[in-house]
């Protein structure tokens, strides 16, 4: 990587850097930052250019990560393309390029911001966004079924579309993150934080229940939509798409990663699981299985 494309003005474009050979030492942190960017250093950072300053430089990002106003998860946050991210984000975006070189370069601050942004504190925000998450996905696919579209203020969302398909995606992949982060966050730490893993099986529960209670055909009332015969039934119904036809090699659904946390965590939700059980009870085709291993968390 030439120095004179580092020292020179602010690239128009994004710089890809080389993954082999490139050099960045004698670079200052700031002028790397400004013209390369975060989000490619962190990229290198992963595939070969593991110095302590990529290596600080990602730390601070997952740190500082938990204040994103729009409430971009860790790993979406890190891969934000330019021009794609949501409008809130971008003056989170250029204050986080002004403050890193300054936490890069002053060892105390550094330290200081690790011992306010402890690993329990950025674990509970973490599952406290993807239960916010989770809730926004109900909450569309409930607009949806009703007028066919997501409404939720002026040049906000207008149009999107969040089907069942859609929110059962959704809802997948965020119960993937928890489970993930479960094992990262609260499983392979010395002294795991009983708040993170309560905030992560009531993030789980939350979930579970809202699948549980929307079960059976979720278009039936709805006046905008034709019925269609040769839709698979598993696209009008979570419990169907999300529990009863789950691949066999993903596990249990909700139910793998609840089984992850303590019996601390889990018998706080001992009420809202039994609740669970009965409103699933309306759904025929769910295992004996997942009933078994439901009414076994629920008892613990």
């Amino acid at each position: 990587m030439s120095a004179a494309l580092l020292r020179g003005p602010r690239p128009t474009h994004p710089v890809v850097l080389e993954n082999q050979g490139a050099k960045v030492d004698d670079i200052p942190t700031f002028e790397l930052i400004r013209n390369v960017g975060l989000p490619e250093l962190e990229r290198v950072c992963t595939t070969g250019l593991n110095t302590d300053v990529e290596r600080r430089a990602a730390v601070i990002v997952e740190m500082l990560s938990v204040f994103e106003p729009s409430g971009a998860l860790p790993d979406e946050f890190r891969r934000h393309q330019p021009g794609m991210e949501d409008r809130r984000s971008i003056p989170y975006q250029e204050l986080l390029n002004i403050v890193t070189p300054l936490l890069l370069t002053n060892e105390p601050a550094f330290l200081r911001l690790q011992e306010v942004l402890t690993p329990e504190f950025c674990a509970i925000v973490l599952f406290e966004k993807v239960d916010s998450r989770a809730n926004v996905a109900f909450r569309d696919l409930d607009r949806y079924r009703k007028s066919g579209s997501v409404d939720t203020g002026p040049a906000v969302d207008n149009g999107r579309v969040a089907d069942v398909v859609s929110c059962a995606n959704e809802l997948d992949r965020l119960v993937d993150v928890i489970d993930t982060n479960i094992v990262t966050r609260i499983q392979q730490v010395p002294n795991p934080s009983k708040a993170a893993g309560n905030m992560a099986a009531s993030a789980l529960v939350s979930i579970l229940r809202g699948v549980a209670a929307r079960t059976g055909n979720l278009y039936e009332d709805s006046q905008w939509r034709a019925r269609n015969p040769q839709e698979p039934e598993e696209n009008r119904n979570l419990v169907l798409r999300l529990i009863v036809n789950r691949d066999i090699r993903r596990g249990l659904f909700v139910l793998d990663a609840l089984r992850k946390l303590s019996v601390h965590s889990l018998r706080i939700h001992r009420t809202e699981l039994d609740e669970i059980r009965g409103l699933l009870e309306r759904e025929s085709r769910v295992s004996a299985q997942y009933h078994e291993a439901l009414r076994t968390l629920s008892s613990v």
